[in-house]
């Protein structure tokens, strides 16, 4: 968890760096301003390509838990806590209407799993554990045009998480799992808005829905515990900031 709160702080560090380090004075793209009407047709004094960082909350939706192999207890309620997270990454764009894509590398805060099971006896018990997840995400996006000073997309993504489980601790079974590791295949739907701060930087307000695929215990005893459908709705807000000189038309 303090790994993820670094890299959190990390993350609102560069935001602020880059903001800082872009002109202060009034956008102007093509001799026009925000307040003058947003960005005008022709071209803009940027390249289209962009460096990007990103912070964000995620309301984790309940994962569908179960156990495999030769112990298999009945599971109830269970619930992965909401988690922060934070990331950067570099991508490239058409102007304000058109395709742009980038590619994204993040890391969430540790997330702590509950889950309440049957075992022999019967006896109720909860699980315990923290999965600490680490994204890589291939996006596309369509850019609607400006919309007074405003950029609407949508988008979708792919890729790959990294998911890191600690030993899953029980209430009335002691050591029941090691932790392990395990890559599942991710999936995101997005939908937000671009503000052009100056010239080059871009204020990017966005929701995602993701699913991270599944995260899973060791093997004790022929047993481990899967934890799948790593669902949540997400709110972020980060900075595009634009590199090189080559003219992108705007639309």
């Amino acid at each position: 968890m303090e790994l993820a709160f670094k890299a959190k702080v990390a993350a609102y560090v560069f935001v602020g760096a880059l903001a800082g380090s872009a002109p202060v004075a009034a956008a102007d793209l093509s001799g026009g301003s925000l307040k003058d009407g947003g960005w005008s047709a022709g071209q803009s004094a940027v390249g289209p390509c962009y460096l990007r960082a990103d912070a964000g909350h995620a309301w984790s939706q309940d994962p569908n838990s179960q156990f495999a192999g030769n112990f298999d207890p009945a599971m109830g309620a269970q619930a992965l806590k909401d988690v922060w997270f934070a990331e950067a990454g570099v991508g490239c764009g058409s102007g304000s209407r058109g395709l742009r894509g980038d590619v994204t590398f993040g890391i969430r805060e540790s997330a702590d799993f509950r889950g309440d099971y049957t075992a022999p006896g019967p006896v109720l018990g909860e699980l315990r554990a923290d999965i600490t997840t680490y994204t890589t995400m291939f996006n596309g996006y369509y850019d609607f045009g400006n919309m007074n000073g405003m950029v609407p997309y949508v988008g979708a993504g792919i890729g790959v998480a990294y998911h890191h489980m600690g030993d899953v601790t029980s209430d009335v079974v002691p050591g029941a799992l090691p932790g392990d590791d395990k890559v599942s295949f991710a999936w995101a739907l997005m939908a937000g808005f671009g503000y052009q701060l100056t010239d080059r930087a871009i204020l990017d307000v966005g929701y995602r829905y993701i699913d991270l695929g599944s995260a899973q215990s060791g093997n004790a005893g022929g047993t481990r515990l899967e934890v799948d459908d790593m669902r949540a709705h997400e709110i972020k807000i980060g900075l595009r900031y634009h590199l090189g000189s080559s003219p992108v038309p705007l639309k």
